[in-house]
């Protein structure tokens, strides 16, 4: 299950409807109708992952059906049968069709939307059956029901939703306006109950921003959302190139642009066109997966030249041609049955599991870096649940000084580490290493992991050393008068408040052995601080005005207990060819101008290999 999937299910377990809503939807970003279909469907079958996402994956599978009927009526048979089959095939569709979050319903009743709108007013082909039933009533309710739908489900198929109603302005028929205008009354009605948590969510405006994770998307996002809609595929992108522009040139006599045409290029550009904009000037909330619902009328464009008439050889052909190369594509090129598609929860619940089970609950400290310990327990058994009273998340300052205190205070043999789809810095690794310094299990996944420590120098480590090229320590030459004479026994650098630097490592790349792959620790020891906040420990090598590489832990990142001795780290892996004559420094940066004490100073320059780590502070 991925993050967003636990997380829905985590805001399930309330007593009734008003506690979900106040609970489980108003705090999200969603609309509450999948929160509240969850929420019963649950309570009947179950939170297996099976149960959970079946009647998902069922709506995947009637967007295709829904596409072909759509496609057959607008444009033919044969532009439905080729659409549908790439909608079928594709890895974007078919990615977001299996998980249970808002993209296959919002596909499902979008796209049954433009069905029950295309027979309400007539907007088929000519000579399409559909099109002769305007104005029936029952197709009516069925738009209507499907638009309700929509808002229900996810704010973009919302903006679809309402993109077809008022694409309906320019299509309806005089006969038909009347009923179409009393569709749009049922709509707002059937809203009303949605208002409330409508206003409250759009006050929060998005995902981005300051106090978000999205960042605005760059001038390249049409072309890279094109890329990812056909898997990222050369090979593909020529196909789907090729079966466009031939039809094109073939059909052009036989198969003029209608107003169907201009609909595909509004209902597929539009949606891209306000995400981006909305992301660019007000609140970052550009993503592939909200664009899934609008994603169905390209394809209906890319084949929308084929002739009306019954299906033909070269139709038969392209059918071929795209189902067997979008299932190679997606099956072997992008590898969808092989690779993680989703931050790893499952595989990290079991490393906890198995360290449990061998070595004893009592002999192993569990930490974990998630945003809930739901996430990790769903998969546990009852007995290894973690509990409210460990430390399951790393990211307030609290929360660091839980984990820091945890590590100091732990008396077990051994310590399991698990994190996934949560910032999670590789200083927190030399950490626990202080205390843990065996690596006994590295298991890594996709933005996720888990590592099993042990102080029992018996056990056989899965690692190495890396081989240390050079360290060295600061150099206090010339800050002489701000030598801490109180302390007889450590010495001890001053800062005040009007102190923004002091001594530093510092030296040419070359004699620091420093080249590309090469791994870089910082380590610096704050006595008598006031906070940590705004002290910086800062490496940088710089050739003359051009910063090379730079990187700066702030203090907040370690332990925050006031008067203790606090190991502050910094460890980076330079990935770029480094100039010989570029100069290394490391330093400490008073950067809120705060009052405490350096200790010492030390940088240490390892040659990495494979399944090799940086000794411990």
């Amino acid at each position: 299950m991925s993050n967003d999937e636990l997380s829905a299910l985590s805001r399930l377990h309330f007593s009734g409807h008003s506690e979900i809503i106040e609970k489980g939807v108003i705090p999200d970003f969603h609309p509450a109708g999948v929160q509240l279909f969850l929420y019963y469907w649950t309570g009947i079958f179950g939170f297996s992952e099976f149960a959970v996402r079946f009647p998902f994956a069922i709506m995947g599978v009637v967007s295709v059906l829904l596409l072909f009927r759509i496609g057959k009526s607008w444009f033919g048979e044969s532009t439905g049968l080729l659409a549908a089959s790439a909608l079928a095939v594709l890895e974007f569709p078919l990615l977001y069709s299996q998980i249970a979050r808002p993209y296959s319903p919002g596909l499902m009743c979008g796209l049954a939307a433009v069905f029950f709108w295309t027979r309400f007013l007539g907007v088929g082909r000519q000579g399409d059956t559909d099109s002769n039933r305007r104005g029936y009533w029952w197709d009516g309710v069925g738009f209507a029901l499907s638009i309700s739908c929509c808002m229900y489900t996810h704010y973009f198929a919302f903006i679809f939703a309402g993109l077809v109603c008022f694409a309906g302005l320019f299509f309806v028929k005089r006969d038909t306006i009347w009923k179409y205008l009393v569709c749009g009354v049922l709509i707002l009605v059937l809203y009303i109950p949605g208002w409330e948590v409508f206003t409250h969510q759009l006050a929060k405006g998005g995902i981005g921003g300051p106090d978000g994770w999205l960042s605005p998307p760059g001038s390249d996002a049409f072309g890279n959302y094109i890329d990812y809609c056909f898997n990222d595929s050369f090979l593909l992108k020529l196909i789907f190139f090729i079966t466009f522009t031939g039809t094109v040139i073939i059909y052009r006599g036989k198969v003029p642009f209608t107003s169907r045409h201009y609909l595909s290029v509004f209902l597929f550009l539009t949606p891209f066109l306000i995400a981006y904009f909305y992301s660019i000037l007000v609140n970052p909330v550009f993503q592939f997966s909200i664009l899934l619902f609008s994603f169905p009328f390209l394809l209906l464009l890319l084949f929308s030249f084929l002739p009306i008439d019954r299906i033909s050889f070269t139709s038969k052909f392209l059918l071929f041609v795209i189902t067997i190369a979008g299932c190679h594509s997606t099956v072997n090129e992008k590898k969808y049955y092989e690779t993680s598609h989703f931050t790893e929860f499952r595989a990290v619940s079991k490393g906890i599991q198995i360290a449990k089970q061998e070595y004893g609950s009592e002999s192993v400290t569990v930490i974990a870096n998630v945003h809930s310990p739901y996430y990790l327990n769903y998969y546990l058994e009852d007995t290894f649940k973690l509990r409210d009273t460990g430390v399951t998340r790393i990211t307030s300052e609290q929360e660091r000084d839980a984990f820091y205190a945890a590590l100091a205070t732990a008396k077990t043999p051994y310590l399991a580490y698990a994190y996934s789809n949560i910032y999670t810095p590789v200083e927190f690794d030399v950490a626990i290493r202080q205390y843990f310094p065996i690596v006994m299990q590295l298991d890594t996944f996709l933005n996720s992991g888990f590592r099993l420590y042990t102080r029992n120098i018996a056990e056989r480590p899965i690692h190495d050393v890396a081989d240390l090229v050079r360290s060295a320590d600061m150099s206090a030459a010339n800050f002489s008068s701000r030598v801490d004479t109180s302390n007889k026994i450590n010495f001890a650098i001053n800062f005040s408040p009007s102190d923004e630097f002091g001594p530093s490592v510092e030296g040419d790349a070359s004699g620091f052995g420093l080249r590309k792959g090469c791994v870089i620790q910082g380590e610096a020891t704050i006595l008598d601080h006031d906070s940590l906040s705004g002290i910086m420990l800062v490496f940088s090598i710089e050739q003359g005005s051009n910063k090379v590489f730079y990187k700066a832990n702030d203090g907040t990142l370690f332990r925050h207990g006031l008067k203790v001795p606090v190991k502050m780290s910094l460890v980076a892996e330079l990935a770029t060819e480094i100039p010989e004559d570029a100069v290394v420094k490391l330093y400490v940066w008073n950067k809120d101008k705060r009052s405490f004490k350096l200790q010492d100073l030390k940088l240490s320059v390892y040659r990495e290999r494979p399944n090799t780590f940086f000794p411990p502070m």
